[in-house]
C-alpha cells in the first residue's frame, strides 16, 4: 500500500505521535518527520501554503463570482 521513500512531515501533535498512527506509518513504509518542539517556524512554509488554499476556497467556492 505505501511507497518506499515516502516522508510525512508534521508537527508534534497528539494525532501524529499516537502509537496507532506511528504503527500505521511503519506498516505502510512511510517515514515520519516532525518539526522541533517549541519551534513553530519549522513548519511556516506549509502553514502559509494551506492558508493560501483556504483563502482561494473562500473566494472561488464559498463566494462564487
Amino acid at each position: 500500500m505505501g511507497k518506499e521513500g515516502l516522508v510525512l512531515h508534521s508537527d508534534q501533535g497528539a494525532q501524529d505521535t499516537s502509537k496507532a498512527f506511528v504503527e500505521y506509518c511503519e506498516s505502510v513504509h512511510v517515514t515520519q518527520s516532525m518539526s522541533r518542539a517549541g519551534c513553530p517556524y519549522d513548519n511556516a512554509p506549509m502553514e502559509r501554503y494551506f492558508l493560501i488554499i483556504l483563502e482561494f476556497r473562500s473566494i472561488f467556492i464559498d463566494f462564487p463570482i
